[in-house]
């Protein structure tokens, strides 16, 4: 009912506070009487301690939420809540479960850091997913919380735990261990021997996002034996369900690592290739960029890939050719290159393209390509489902009827963008 819809999903524990009775909380309006203390929101505190009789109707309300998301920031936020209520329920009879149907945790930006220590007493074996988009500075609190989710959450389906760099990472790895059904994983951590030889034995597991530097995993890792020592493997069915894979790297070649070993059958792939130090010598960037599309254009997933993200922050070869090896995956939907160095694709690419990928969806091109308005008549004309694209062309003038007869059949497509390019005989057209 809409009363149920209502209290489904919450930003705050505010609005339990309220159905409380009226006598156990108060406000502090913001600044008060100190002119020094700036506060942007009221502050809800209570006047005195909890009893049992409290929770009568907090228990009604808060069996109805089933997702509670933290931020401080958030519009949803009216009021802000004291440091003292949240440590009254942390002490209250600790075996007490106060949301019994909570599903869904989401802790955002800019809470206060030292009340993430309170919030173990609002968990409960009923979560099945938790995201964390923390600030860094609150990495400490945060690996407090993971450590208890590994005793009190063993049903989380879905764990992303996004900006907060765990380290030590014994306290991600533990919670990760402890895990029987685990659906989707994304961590900036980097995994260990047990998580990674864990995650393998997953029948659940279809996606892992790995957004710590594959480069330093300490251990065995610099050639493709070593990470299959690790266990990136899929010898002895490891990794069955595994279709989504997501690596951060700052060479191209760990990624081939991984895929070399690893020969799942993947719908989706995206590697993020960032370097802070100085660059190494053309040829070897070129020869390792090569190695990596023609390990994907070889894999198991060259018949079921259906999105390719390759982002590249500092450099990609200028050698067209070294990734023509990509038209292979005939069964691609969502290709996004973002690279830096695209010169070399042309109109010419975009025609093998539009014969290579007859399921394409959306095509994103970052940066400067010398693709022209006119080369992207063959993407709208042979790939029906074609419905965004995002390139850097020249705008050349050409004539419409060049996308045949019927070319307002692609009205499907929604969304067209370019990045700025000169306009050329801008007075023909």
């Amino acid at each position: 009912n809409a009363l149920d819809q209502l209290w489904e999903l919450q930003w705050t524990l505010g609005p339990l506070v309220k159905v409380m009775p009226p006598d156990l909380w108060t406000f502090t309006e913001p600044n008060g009487n100190n002119p020094v203390v700036i506060e942007k929101k009221p502050t809800q505190t209570f006047t005195r301690p909890l009893t049992e009789i409290d929770f009568v109707r907090f228990d009604y309300y808060a069996s109805k939420i089933r997702s509670l998301h933290f931020s401080g920031n958030s519009i949803a936020n009216d009021v802000e809540i004291h440091e003292d209520v949240l440590h009254a329920f942390a002490l209250y009879r600790p075996s007490r479960v106060y949301l019994p149907n909570i599903q869904t945790f989401e802790f955002g930006k800019h809470l206060v850091p030292r009340h993430l220590r309170y919030y173990p007493c609002l968990l409960n074996n009923s979560i099945d997913a938790v995201t964390m988009d923390l600030e860094k500075a609150d990495a400490l609190e945060a690996c407090a919380l993971v450590s208890v989710m590994s005793r009190i959450c063993p049903k989380i389906e879905y764990l992303r735990l996004s900006n907060v760099s765990f380290q030590p990472a014994m306290a991600i790895n533990d919670l990760v261990v402890h895990l029987s059904c685990l659906d989707s994983l994304g961590v900036h951590s980097l995994p260990t021997l047990a998580s990674v030889q864990h995650l393998g034995t997953l029948s659940t597991l279809s996606t892992w996002k790995i957004e710590g530097y594959m480069d330093d995993i300490p251990g065995p890792s610099s050639s493709p034996d070593g990470f299959q020592e690790m266990g990136f493997t899929t010898e002895n069915g490891r990794f069955a369900a595994l279709t989504t894979l997501g690596i951060l790297s700052k060479d191209w070649d760990y990624p081939h690592f991984i895929m070399k070993g690893m020969q799942c059958t993947f719908k989706s792939l995206t590697f993020v290739i960032y370097s802070d130090l100085l660059l190494p010598d053309d040829d070897e960037i070129v020869a390792a960029c090569t190695r990596l599309c023609e390990s994907i254009s070889l894999h198991a997933c060259r018949t079921t890939l259906t999105h390719l993200d390759l982002h590249d922050a500092l450099y990609f070869p200028e050698h067209v050719d070294r990734i023509e090896c990509l038209f292979k995956l005939t069964a691609l939907e969502k290709v996004r290159l973002s690279i830096t160095n695209a010169s070399a694709i042309d109109d010419a690419w975009l025609l093998q393209a539009s014969a290579s990928w007859p399921c394409l969806q959306t095509l994103t091109i970052a940066w400067l390509t010398r693709t022209t308005l006119l080369g992207l008549a063959p993407l709208i004309r042979g790939c029906p489902n074609l419905v965004g694209l995002h390139v850097c062309a020249r705008w050349d003038p050409f004539d419409l009827h060049l996308l045949g007869d019927d070319y307002p059949r692609n009205l499907a497509i929604d969304h067209i963008s370019t990045w700025a390019a000169p306009i050329n005989n801008n007075v023909e057209q």
